[in-house]
Parts: structure tokens; C-alpha cells; sequence
């Protein structure tokens, strides 16, 4: 290595500085919301694309075809065990030489592990007779993981140089190609296999254009040293296996119910599941731009910790809530839009279940974020664990008797069981992180009016919809709920002028 390229190695990316300077949340603020705002018009994208897939297929294909995405996400989240976590948290905190042997060997964990892990999910499958056409497309929806793994790998630099623009397009990129070719595949007639494939292509274009944007700062090569991965595996063993919890408690429904529940209960689960699984990306994006943040604030300064955690709670809370709302108002008008006919009740009736799963989820996200940045690993064992053990056994209780329903009531109960243990957790580990409630009352009054306004007078879905959201976003400003720095980052933006402290 000659001594220039020694020389750029270590030397910290001048991008990275942004996160120590006060600009950072302002720039946080704007890059959370293109991060939204792309997420926003993904789903879209998905909104389009959805409902072609279920009348296409049929509920029934479609829950075969999405208990095949929730087992190729659980394995996944499985193999990831943290590592997506703990990359860009190290990337944050280390520099030089350091970051980029960490890089590498975090490259090689990814890679291998998932390998091993789509390999595990197809012989899963097979096992538990899906079938012929569904083990191959597990397989190949797998292939598609490993390449997704390996693009965001490399997109570590992006997320903690909030960069967001660059990651927003890559992934709007990858969004736009899956939609043309689901209408590809619907006008030659294709099956599940060929719709469970589109995840190759997907994936290989996301991982050609991050590369192009992040190669001068990560390494591209892989890094499979034993005795380091070993170590590496065993410093962030508890948060591995809290995430794999975590992946475990989001999915285990959807597979519980392929084997208890008929294929047609299965499939009114799975496709309200995947509307609020879309929903759930929303306070995900939101919130994890803002990790860098939260990485260094834990690391440096408890008192900015205290304050990012009240302020992104505060937005968790608001927005977890409008989403609670709209879905809860126009369940029957996306249900329509997703089936149509007969079958469109009995999806409404679970997305208006759901629906109640929005605001712990949001929380959750913002609490368990700051547990991660403060290393509080073994919490977020314990209280993931226990998420898993209720949700498995609400699940077998509650689908027997009451089939969907029954499983969007185990969701929505172990969503707010993980939200409060969080809660608990981040308070047992600092005690002066105790969040501020003067907003509770203001969101729930904003709330009300809300309700109020969608049944008088008697209205369409669609039109309950656009008037929930503007009373509950009008009641919000007249009581001015939002926080002060979310509106002054946007109206500076607006002037053209620079971000404040």
C-alpha cells in the first residue's frame, strides 16, 4: 500500500463531521424527511403494485406467496443478528484503519451468514411441505436477499453521513423496477415462482448503484478472519440474538398460521399484514435516519441524548397516531382497492385490528433505538424474548376461534407489551432519559376531534381519510404540539436560509 492510500484510509470521511457539529439536527430533521417522503412514494409504488399481485394470484396464492417474503425476512433478520446495528453505529464512532478492517469483517459476516441462512429457509421449506414451486422460490427470493444484504452493507457511509438524498434514490431505483416487473410478469400469466424472483434483479441494481456512489469509502472486499469474526460475534452476542427475537416476533404469526389456519384465513392475515407492514416503514425511515445521532450523543453527551429522544418520541407519538387513524377510518376503502368483492370485509375487518399496532410500534422504534446506542443489549434481550413468548402464545389462543382477527389481536398485544418493557428498560438504564408527557393530552384531544369530524356527516372511506388527517394535523398546530425544531428546520428550509444550532 503506497503511503497516499495509507493516508485515505485514515483519515476520517470531513462528511462524517456533520454529526458533531449543532447543524446535525437540522440536517437530521431534513434528511429524516426525504427519507420519509421516498418511503412514502415506495409505497406507493407498492400500493400499485399490490393489489395487481392480489387479484392476480388470488388470496389464496398471494398468502402462499407472502408467507414465502415473511420467511425469506425472518431469515434475514435472523443471520443479520445486529450486524446492519452495529455497522452503522461502529461507522459512526470509529475512524482510519480502525473502520475500515471493521467494515470488512462486517461485509463477510453479512454475506456469509445470509448465505447460510436462505440455504436453512429452503430446506424449511421443503420440510414443511410447501411444495415444489414455493421451495424454488424461496430459494430465489433468498438469492435476492444475500445481494440486498451486501447493497446495504455498502450504504452504511450514506445513512451515517446523512446523505439521504443518495440512499432515497437508490432505493426509489430498486422500488420502480419490482412494480415494472410484476406488470411484466401479470401479462405473461406468470405464477408465484416468477413474482417470488423479482427480488434478483431488485437487489443487483441496488447494489450496482450504491457501489458506484460509496466506493471511496468502504472497502469492497470481504473479510472472513476467523478469530476476529469470532470476536466480533461475541462482543454483541446478546444484541444478535435480541434481534433475532425481534425478526421472529414480527414474522412468527404469518408462519404459525401457515400451519394452523386454512390458506384462505391465512391469506386475509397476510395481505392486512402487508399494508401494515408498509405502514410500519414509515416511523422505521423516520426514525432511523436519526441513529447516527443517537450513536454519537450516547458515546459523548448525555444531555443531547435526553433531548433527541424527547423530540423524536414526540414525533413517533404523532405520527404513530395519524397512521392509527387513517387506517383505521379507510380499512374498507384500501381493502376495496387491494381485493374488491366479497373478500374485502373480512381484510378490513384485520386492518381495523392492526390498526391499533401503529403507536407502540412507532415507540418502539425511538426507544429501542436509544437502548442499541446506549449498548444496553441484554435489556433489549430480555424484553424481545418475552414480546416473542406472548405473541406465540396469543397467536395459538386466538387464531383457532377467531381465525384473522384473532392473529391481528396477538399483534396488536404484543406490539404494546415490547412498547412498554422499552419504555421500562430505558428508564432502568437512565433514569434522567424519563420523557416528558405534555404532549400526551394535545394528541389525544387532536385525536378526538379527529374521530369526531370522520363520522359527522356519514362519508366515503376515501373522503374520512383526507378530512381525519387534515382536523387531526390542523388541531396538532392550533395546540401547537409539534415540536418547535421540526417546524423551524422546514420554514428555514423553505426561506433558503442556513439550519440553526
Amino acid at each position: 500500500m503506497d503511503a497516499m492510500s495509507a493516508a485515505a484510509i485514515d483519515s476520517p470521511p470531513p462528511a462524517a463531521d456533520i454529526l458533531d457539529t449543532p447543524q446535525a439536527g437540522a440536517r437530521a430533521i431534513r434528511a429524516s424527511a426525504v427519507r420519509t417522503l421516498g418511503y412514502v412514494v415506495g409505497s406507493l409504488l407498492a400500493v400499485i403494485s399490490a393489489p395487481l399481485l392480489v387479484r392476480h394470484l388470488g388470496v389464496v396464492d398471494f398468502g402462499r406467496y407472502y408467507t414465502v417474503i415473511s420467511l425469506v425476512a425472518l431469515v434475514g433478520g435472523v443471520t443479520d443478528i445486529g450486524r446492519a446495528t452495529v455497522a452503522v453505529r461502529e461507522y459512526t464512532t470509529r475512524t482510519g484503519a480502525d473502520r475500515h478492517a471493521f467494515m470488512r469483517q462486517i461485509l463477510g459476516a453479512r454475506l456469509l451468514l445470509s448465505a447460510v441462512g436462505v440455504l436453512g429457509a429452503t430446506g424449511f421449506a421443503a420440510l414443511a411441505g410447501y411444495g415444489e414451486e414455493l421451495v424454488i422460490g424461496t430459494a430465489l427470493a433468498g438469492a435476492g436477499l444475500v445481494v440486498t444484504v451486501v447493497a446495504h452493507t455498502f450504504g452504511v457511509p450514506l445513512s451515517v453521513q446523512l446523505r439521504m438524498g443518495w440512499l432515497t434514490g437508490i432505493d426509489l431505483a430498486g422500488k420502480v423496477l419490482t412494480l415494472a416487473l410484476v406488470v411484466v410478469l401479470i401479462l405473461i400469466s406468470s405464477g408465484v415462482v416468477g413474482f417470488l424472483a423479482i427480488a434478483i434483479p431488485a437487489g443487483l441494481v441496488t447494489l450496482v448503484l450504491t457501489t458506484a456512489v460509496t466506493r471511496r469509502d468502504i472497502p469492497l472486499r470481504p473479510s472472513l478472519k476467523t478469530a476476529e469474526l469470532r470476536r466480533l460475534l461475541r462482543d454483541a452476542l446478546p444484541l444478535a440474538v435480541a434481534t433475532i427475537l425481534n425478526t421472529l416476533y414480527a414474522r412468527v404469526v404469518i408462519i404459525i398460521m401457515s400451519l394452523i389456519a386454512t390458506g384462505l384465513v391465512t391469506g386475509y392475515f397476510g395481505t392486512a399484514a402487508r399494508v401494515v407492514e408498509v405502514a410500519v416503514g414509515v416511523p422505521v425511515a423516520l426514525i432511523g435516519t436519526t441513529f447516527p445521532i443517537f450513536a454519537r450523543a450516547a458515546r459523548d453527551d448525555q444531555a443531547r441524548l435526553r433531548y433527541v429522544l424527547q423530540r423524536v418520541g414526540e414525533v413517533a407519538l404523532i405520527g404513530g397516531v395519524w397512521m392509527t387513524l387513517v387506517m383505521a377510518v379507510g380499512a374498507g376503502a384500501i381493502a376495496d382497492v387491494l381485493v374488491g368483492g366479497t373478500q374485502s370485509q373480512p381484510v378490513a375487518d384485520v386492518l381495523r385490528v392492526m390498526a391499533l399496532a401503529l403507536v407502540p410500534v412507532s415507540l418502539n422504534v425511538t426507544w429501542q433505538t436509544a437502548l442499541v446506542a446506549l449498548h444496553r443489549y441484554r435489556d433489549l434481550l430480555v424484553v424481545n424474548g418475552l414480546a416473542l413468548a406472548s405473541i406465540v402464545v396469543l397467536t395459538l389462543a386466538l387464531v383457532p376461534p377467531l381465525g384473522a382477527d384473532g392473529a391481528a389481536l396477538a399483534v396488536v398485544g404484543g406490539e404494546a407489551l415490547l412498547a412498554t418493557m422499552s419504555a421500562v428498560a430505558l428508564l432502568r438504564a437512565r433514569r434522567a432519559l424519563g420523557l416528558e408527557v405534555r404532549l400526551v393530552w394535545r394528541v389525544a384531544g387532536a385525536t378526538a376531534l379527529a374521530l369526531a369530524a370522520a363520522g359527522v356527516p356519514p362519508m366515503p372511506d376515501a373522503a374520512r381519510i383526507v378530512v381525519v388527517t387534515l382536523v387531526y394535523l390542523g388541531a396538532l398546530t392550533a395546540l401547537r404540539a409539534f415540536p418547535g425544531e421540526v417546524r423551524d428546520a422546514f420554514l428555514q428550509r423553505l426561506r433558503g436560509g442556513s439550519p440553526s444550532a
